[in-house]
């Protein structure tokens, strides 16, 4: 069935005399788009089972062929994975996966594969209606183009860590490599006759298309940069690759399929930025269950060092009203308070450089119907983008009930000569208010954003539980390189961890937030290949200088492979486990969430794994276990006093121990500090709670030389009403 403009229209105007009232007082945003509205406006029917980007790149296309534009179609959006006429697609299955793979087939699907509820392929762009149509359908989405995490510039990398002093060479493995292309430049032979890549290399699929919806460009071919990083450290190992573009679920698929082929370590250095932030989607669900299968597993951190902002949504009191081109107005629901004091700013401002491209992924914290069929969110957010006239220049307003879906996303560039500053705005438009949200902002290392929180942005498969996520640190700023450093130096943009897992693969809550030690590792970047990516000054040769945690992962996956042949039966477990304990302190001593455990040491990892290395890890890794005791509930009172009790540490060290208590966070207006618990140096504190609401506890135990830490949450509800009925008059904390 094809939509006709004209009926979108005379949907909309018949429903605006509905809307078309101003609330005193709203927030008017504008639409800069020449769009029918029913491509702008909130989604009904089944079209809203598709997301923002879909649904505006289906509007432009129907605009396009009814004006009969001469040439070929334009779309506006720069980010997403195509083919001519055709768009990649990840679609969630309402009931039986195969069943969807078989409908979408029917409509055109190429390139098709299917992890857990999830379909991934190109679809035609003329079919995206009906796709919308299908009972089998929950949910669906553009698959914006993935994120790769190189940076902006024989390896070095092989001497910082040590690598040229293990007698091993990786002989009898297999490295698996997922990226976006490995042969698009056709340079492989090449590289395999200079003895940059060895004669065994198997291409399960190179088949992504890597341009725009405007730019059909080749691929960079990152992974065969990556292998030519792993064979300098391994050289006696062979190589297979698979891409991880054209969607999630090829991803995932590849993942497999590379583990089948008899990779023994696999490496990957892709972010898809719709993958589940507070659950394990399909990727790391893949990640895992190869690592059960014994693959070892290492992905990039990423570059996103701490530009991520959380909070959970606080009321501003301000509506939001959007008028499209026609004059229409609709509601868009209630604007969220950034600011975290007494004041109300429910925008955000950002400074955005000349050039820049940034990409905003907001979730929340409820289950995703991509993860576990029944399941889904519960609340409908939108994620908006304003110029300084109350413009919209990007938006994304998917309804995310009916997905399930809690994901939105926008992407915008300054394409002008000069900075701007824009308003980020986020409206909770239905259902429950999120006790989390959180966005990452990519490629926005140079953006400045006011009430910002720094919080971690090491998100999806890296954090997985069977994965070794790898930092970077530039190989010139390591002890082994500059003699003069006493420990490496983390490159300014390397991911943090420690995002909270909050639900099973099955969508259900834990019963504790798990947080996971990430990243674990750091290996080497900005060293030489061949071909990737550009010249660095920073270096006095004129090879090409892969830069990010995109060169760092390979690395260090290729010190697995010396430390499988030298121990063929060592689990992922007992790699991971070995590179730990061995690895050089960067930022702290033992593990923080910057650096992890630090910098891996080659030599010292082969030597544990085969046996001739100490017996036990040093003891930088065996901290003392410190136990912050049970969550408790409270009643808000003037003289309640709440108690801290760390007694239950398992400490076996029973000398110079050190005990510290921080607040690590509290209810939005309460004004308690760290400095405000009272015996927080010992293992007993207390404190007094100002306002109603969650406080969450750290304890940190330390015998000098290792640490540990552990959380617990306080939750102070309001006093019980007291009086006869009715308002008495009395005060609310």
């Amino acid at each position: 069935m094809r939509i006709s403009i004209k009926l979108w229209l005379s949907a909309l105007v018949a429903a605006a005399a509905v809307v078309a009232m101003q609330t005193a007082g709203a927030v008017e945003l504008q639409e800069a788009d020449a769009l029918p509205p029913a491509f702008l406006q909130k989604a009904v029917g089944p079209m809203a089972k598709s997301d923002t980007a879909l649904r505006r790149l289906l509007g432009e296309f129907l605009a396009h062929r009814e004006r009969g534009d001469a040439g070929p179609f334009a779309p506006s959006n720069l980010h997403l994975q195509y083919a001519p006429g055709r768009v990649v697609i990840d679609a969630v299955a309402a009931g039986d996966p195969a069943r969807l793979m078989e409908d979408l087939r029917g409509l055109g699907l190429t390139k098709a594969a299917q992890y857990g509820p999830v379909v991934s392929g190109l679809i035609p762009i003329g079919a995206i209606e009906r796709m919308t149509r299908l009972d089998s359908v929950r949910a669906v989405g553009a698959s914006w183009r993935p994120m790769t995490n190189a940076g902006l510039v024989t390896s070095e990398g092989v001497y910082v860590m040590g690598a040229d002093f293990v007698t091993q060479t990786g002989l009898g493995q297999t490295i698996g490599v997922l990226s976006d292309s490995f042969d698009h430049l056709g340079d492989a032979g090449a590289d395999q006759t200079n003895g940059d890549l060895p004669a065994s290399v198997i291409s399960l699929d190179d088949s992504a298309n890597c341009g725009s919806i405007l730019v059909q460009a080749s691929c960079r071919d990152e992974g065969r940069a990556m292998m030519q990083l792993a064979h300098d450290v391994a050289p006696g190992a062979s190589m297979a690759f698979h891409t991880a573009f054209t969607g999630e679920a090829n991803f995932a698929q590849g993942i497999r399929d590379l583990a089948v082929a008899g990779a023994d370590i696999i490496v990957d250095d892709v972010m898809y930025f719709a993958e589940t932030m507070f659950q394990d989607g399909i990727i790391a669900q893949a990640v895992d269950d190869v690592v059960a299968d014994g693959v070892a597993y290492f992905s990039a951190a990423g570059n996103g060092a701490r530009k991520s902002y959380e909070a959970s949504y606080e009321a501003s009191g301000e509506p939001l009203f959007v008028v499209n081109w026609l004059g229409q107005m609709e509601p868009r629901g209630e604007l969220h308070d950034f600011d975290p004091g007494p004041d109300v700013d429910w925008r955000q401002s950002m400074t955005i450089p000349a050039g820049a491209t940034i990409y905003v992924s907001l979730q929340w914290d409820q289950p995703s119907s991509a993860v576990a069929a029944g399941n889904g969110s519960r609340s409908d957010v939108d994620l908006y983008l304003q110029d300084g006239n109350s413009v919209i220049l990007a938006s994304s307003i998917d309804d995310n009930i009916t997905s399930g879906v809690p994901v939105e996303i926008l992407a915008y560039t300054n394409s002008g000569e000069t900075e701007v500053n824009l308003d980020l705005m986020i409206a909770h438009f239905d259902g429950p208010e999120a006790a989390l949200m959180k966005y990452v902002l990519f490629g926005g290392l140079n953006v400045t954003v006011e009430h910002a929180t720094d919080s971690p942005t090491l998100y999806g498969h890296a954090n997985a539980a069977g994965a070794e996520a790898v930092g970077a640190a530039f190989y010139q700023d390591t002890p082994l390189y500059d003699t003069s450093l006493s420990q490496p130096v983390l490159e300014y943009f390397s991911s943090a961890g420690g995002v909270p897992i909050l639900f099973d693969r099955n969508g259900l809550a834990l019963s504790a937030a798990e947080l996971r030690e990430k990243p674990e590792i750091v290996g080497p970047d900005g060293t030489n290949t061949t071909f990737f990516y550009a010249d660095s000054t920073r270096d006095t040769d004129n090879w090409p200088n892969f830069f990010g945690t995109s060169a760092a992962a390979p690395h260090v996956a290729a010190v697995a492979a010396l430390m499988r042949e030298a121990n063929p039966a060592a689990t992922p477990t007992e790699i991971y486990a070995a590179l730990e304990s061995t690895a050089t302190d960067m930022m702290s001593t033992g593990f923080d969430w910057d650096s992890g455990y630090g910098f891996v040491s080659a030599p010292d990892a082969v030597a544990v794994v085969a046996g001739s290395g100490p017996t036990d890890p040093p003891s930088v890794n065996h901290p003392p276990v410190a136990d912050a005791g049970e969550d408790k509930t409270v009643t808000l009172s003037d003289t309640i006093i709440v108690p801290l009790a760390g007694s239950g540490s398992d400490l076996d060290v029973e000398d110079s121990l050190t005990f510290q208590w921080t607040l690590v966070s509290k209810p939005r207006k309460s004004r308690l500090t760290s400095g405000d618990i009272v015996g927080a140096d010992s293992s007993s504190a207390v404190f007094h709670p100002d306002k109603a609401g969650t406080y969450e506890f750290q304890l940190t135990v330390s015998d000098g030389i290792a640490s540990s830490s552990d959380t617990t949450v306080v939750t102070v509800e309001k006093p019980p009403k007291t009086g006869g009925g009715g308002d008495t008059g009395g005060c609310n904390p």
